[in-house]
């Protein structure tokens, strides 16, 4: 996100003002995704100027959105032609009524930029291919995936594998046309990495997802992140990003539409392998997603066809339900945001106030919940620096003000002023009292006609009976003068 405000903002060519040189990250990334939104946004940047730069983050996510939806439009017009319209009509409404993969669809993180060019290659995978252009697809598919590899996601490799074997070449021609194609493309894909992040990075023969493979495979270092057991991915991670995507997966297969294990197999070597990595989260498996999406509404459509409109009406009832708890999920995610929060809080601050002169220093919880570069207003300066230790560094690096989630290294009065407090999100508490408490209640508030609607805390204006939980989460202090 960062760098993509750097591009709109300053251009490809002034780099030396890009947040990414003062503050790298854990790891590097590329920045061919970023360029690539920047491509589409400039016409727009250069006829309407700078403005209000949450706009521009609005048209970034946008842009990425579009590119995400229209990667998934694409598997489910293959998942047509080979399955016909009524599976493709049911892996489009899987999808829909998915929270993460809408929610997180717009996300600048390599992962969701991988996600489009996977989608591509899902495509031709399940594509209706004559013998006169298996050759292209081969191409295709290797093209999408070994790019993705390369540039976005070097883990991409464990679902690339099995993916290519199974269209793998069964003449020598074929063979040593589509090895040879690999290795063009490869040569390729790193080549415009190397050029182009070794240029943004300011570093010689720079590649960025070499550097996360050594970090994460060989050096372990994502251990530090957290942990969870072999099998986190199975019982918990997939399912939360696709709850019915494994049993009918399983059932697909077990019915054998169409050879759909063809298909399924891959997820399957693709989730064990990760599995055997100790940090998981369940954005590293989101590729797999339409792909279960696909078998899923392979697998509906036919017992749709067999069972008639039970079958119809029972799957509907479920994603109109899932449709219900992505909504849900939606209002309660927007509280895990504090940074932005805190950060608009702040200019308003600032604007209402009107300092000659403003050094705001947001700390590391603030940057990773929502504040981004976009947010910054340009009349005043903004730090992320990491080295300050305690109250005494903050206080003599002479800032004026600070978003902070440690208010005690800063507690004495004659220092610092408290100007504002945002809450965060920190878990669901259930009505006082118990069920029966909150039926009384709901019946009270009905009969009294208090209707009204509050999408996060109220339907038909009563409470539900299982609320978000806010607590304090980020400090906003001025300096006494």
């Amino acid at each position: 996100m960062q760098a993509t405000h750097d591009l709109l903002r300053y251009g490809p060519f002034d780099t030396s003002r890009f947040d990414h040189l003062e503050f790298s990250g854990v790891v590097p990334r590329t920045f061919i995704g970023p360029l690539f939104i920047y491509a589409v946004l400039w016409p727009f940047r250069k006829v309407l100027g700078w403005g209000c730069g949450m706009y521009w983050q609005y048209a970034t996510r946008a842009v990425l959105g579009c590119a995400v939806v229209a990667s998934v439009g694409r598997v489910n017009r293959t998942v047509g032609r080979r399955f016909g319209r009524d599976a493709a009509a049911w892996s489009a409404a899987f999808s829909a009524a998915q929270f993460h993969l809408m929610f997180w669809g717009s996300r600048t993180l390599p992962n969701v930029f991988a996600l489009v060019f996977v989608n591509l290659a899902v495509g031709w995978w399940f594509d209706v291919v004559l013998p006169a252009t298996e050759v292209l697809r081969n191409r295709r598919m290797a093209t999408y995936l070994i790019f993705t590899i390369a540039v976005f996601r070097c883990d991409v490799t464990l679902l690339a594998m099995p993916m290519l074997l199974s269209v793998f070449p069964k003449t020598r021609t074929g063979l040593i046309d589509m090895l040879r194609h690999s290795l063009l493309v490869s040569f390729a894909s790193i080549a415009l990495t190397l050029v182009v992040d070794s240029y943004f990075w300011q570093r010689s023969l720079w590649w960025p997802e070499l550097q996360v493979f050594l970090f994460n495979a060989v050096e372990n270092g994502s251990v530090a992140y957290g942990t969870s057991p072999f099998h986190a991915y199975l019982t918990k991670l997939v399912p939360r990003i696709c709850l019915f995507g494994i049993p009918l997966g399983i059932a697909a297969v077990a019915t054998d539409v169409r050879g759909c294990a063809r298909y399924f197999l891959p997820v399957v070597f693709f989730v064990g392998g990760f599995s055997f990595l100790p940090h998981k989260e369940w954005r590293f498996v989101l590729y797999i997603v339409p792909i279960l999406n696909a078998l899923s509404g392979v697998v509906v459509a036919r017992w749709a066809r067999r069972w008639g409109r039970m079958v119809r009406l029972v799957f509907a009832t479920i994603l109109l339900a899932q449709c219900c708890a992505s909504v849900g999920m939606m209002s309660i995610s927007s509280l895990n945001y504090p940074g932005g929060h805190a950060l608009a809080s702040l200019n308003a601050h600032l604007s209402e106030t009107q300092p000659a002169s403003a050094s705001v220093h947001l700390d590391v919880v603030t940057a990773i919940s929502g504040a981004s570069r976009f947010g910054e207003d340009p009349r005043w300066q903004y730090s992320k620096r990491e080295e300050h230790v305690t109250g005494k560094d903050f206080w003599e690096a002479g800032y004026t003000h600070l978003v902070t989630a440690e208010p005690h290294l800063h507690s004495i009065p004659e220092q610092w002023a408290i100007v504002d407090v945002i809450q965060g999100y920190a878990g669901m508490k259930v009505h006082e009292g118990g069920p029966k408490s909150w039926l009384a209640y709901a019946a009270k508030q009905v009969a009294a006609g208090r209707l009204s609607w509050d999408p996060m805390h109220g339907v038909i204006g009563v409470l539900l009976p299982v609320t978000p939980r806010l607590e304090d989460k980020l400090w906003i202090l001025r300096r006494q003068p």
